[in-house]
């Protein structure tokens, strides 16, 4: 009887174990997906900003070509 439990008491700590690890992964994947997310804002904005000027240029094209201003 004694030795069931101690095989019961050694898997419980290795699952609490695997439990711990797979716990760090996850924050470090919390941490990794925070990261690229910040950069995707950034890049979204410098193409924001991009795209706002071309936009505005073609315009400015368009009206001096008709005559507008």
């Amino acid at each position: 009887m004694d030795t069931r439990i101690a095989k019961l008491e050694a898997s419980c700590e290795f699952a609490q174990r695997d439990i711990d690890d797979i716990k760090s992964g996850t924050e470090a994947l919390r941490s990794e997906i925070r990261q690229v997310s910040k950069a995707q804002k950034k890049d979204f904005r410098i193409l924001l900003a991009a795209l706002t000027i071309t936009t505005l240029i073609l315009f400015g094209m368009i009206t001096r070509g008709f005559g507008w201003m």
